[in-house]
């Protein structure tokens, strides 16, 4: 019997250890830098001093307000393209199904330097607008500066959709069809029925989603960092971290985002305690999907094909940027080359942090 239990036993103290040093541990650490002074006493002044500067509370304000929109647009995004592929036959289906999780292979910075290229004085789109006429070639606009936050926030919400997207697959494909024809029978149609029946049922899921992608977006680092938006929490953490003697108002900003964010995880798996997660069990009935006409089918196919595009976007200029000649003020490159992936291939320190990677 304690041979039969040694493995399991074994392994459970090999994970807890490895989650003591490597998570616990530095948790800690950045609470106790946020309430122990100097002189090694309990002192609540730098948390409070938190609350009271300026700069960090509209730090939190606009971490706050890049969640909240990043999780509607991903919502907007990711709920009818769930719907889409899973209830709806349509030209490509299979196809561009296999382009939904592309955004989640590449981390959302590096989208950020396509479009940099894309948005910036002499970038793609101020050029497209002056060989239409439709802007000042000497006084070029600067959109990603104009506007950081929604470059942060379509790039954040791109990158996560899929999250949503999956989770609300699953809870669709798992759905008892039946549900859905009883309340046809009771009159409950089109948007009527989605609203009242298909959602509700999906609830669990798509409130994990939510959370999830509301959560990353609060803490995401890397897209406001190659926006140049530093007035975020996640930034002003990180820059606070780089300094020579760090601040102690750094580890109180820390303790704050952190316990934030585990109030909200919290909240949501008490949330979730609440729903029937047992709502919607696949049942005995098979689910044929709808056949369209021509033309709205081609629609639909439309419809995926723009947000997987604008979602490809920003990697697609990157891959663009790396492959070009030269690429200044024009829509697109003016040549293509493979030298620079020649050259990164062959650089001695480039080969060696791929293979750490």
């Amino acid at each position: 019997m304690i041979r039969k239990n040694l493995f399991p036993l074994s392994l459970f103290a090999l994970v807890a250890g490895l989650f003591a040093v490597f998570f616990v541990w530095p948790l800690l650490e950045s609470v106790r830098g946020a309430f122990i002074d100097q002189q090694g006493n309990l002192t609540f002044a730098y948390v409070a001093a938190v609350f009271g500067n300026p700069v960090y509370l509209e730090g939190f304000k606009n971490s706050f307000l890049i969640a909240v929109v990043s999780t509607l647009l991903a919502a907007l995004v990711g709920v009818p393209l769930a719907l889409l592929f899973q209830r709806v036959e349509f030209p490509g289906r299979r196809w561009l199904a296999v382009l939904i999780p592309l955004p989640l292979f590449v981390p959302p910075f590096v989208g950020a330097l396509g479009v940099q290229r894309l948005l910036g004085p002499t970038g793609a789109l101020n050029a497209l607008l002056e060989g239409l006429g439709l802007a000042d070639a000497t006084r070029p606009f600067d959109w990603l500066r104009e506007g950081r936050f929604a470059a942060v926030v379509a790039l954040t919400a791109l990158h996560l959709y899929p999250v949503l997207y999956f989770n609300l697959s699953a809870a669709l494909a798992s759905q008892n069809p039946e549900l859905e024809r009883a309340a046809e029978t009771l009159g409950a149609h089109g948007l009527k029925k989605l609203v009242r029946v298909t959602l509700p049922l999906t609830a669990p899921s798509l409130f994990a989603s939510l959370t999830i992608i509301f959560i990353w977006s609060l803490t995401e680092l890397g897209v406001p960092l190659m926006c140049d938006y530093g007035r975020v929490t996640s930034v002003q953490i990180f820059a606070g971290l780089k300094d020579i003697g760090q601040s102690p108002f750094v580890y109180a900003l820390v303790t704050v985002a952190l316990v934030v964010t585990l109030g909200l995880y919290g909240l949501s798996r008490l949330f979730l305690r609440k729903l029937d997660l047992t709502a919607g069990v696949k049942g005995s009935a098979r689910r044929e999907r709808l056949r369209l006409s021509r033309p709205r089918a081609a629609l639909c196919t439309a419809f995926a094909l723009l947000v997987l595009g604008a979602a490809a976007l920003p990697n697609l200029s990157v891959i663009l940027l790396a492959s070009s000649n030269d690429w200044y003020g024009t829509v697109l490159p003016s040549g293509l080359t493979t030298a620079h992936f020649r050259s990164a291939l062959t650089h001695s320190m480039v080969v060696p942090s791929i293979a750490h990677s």
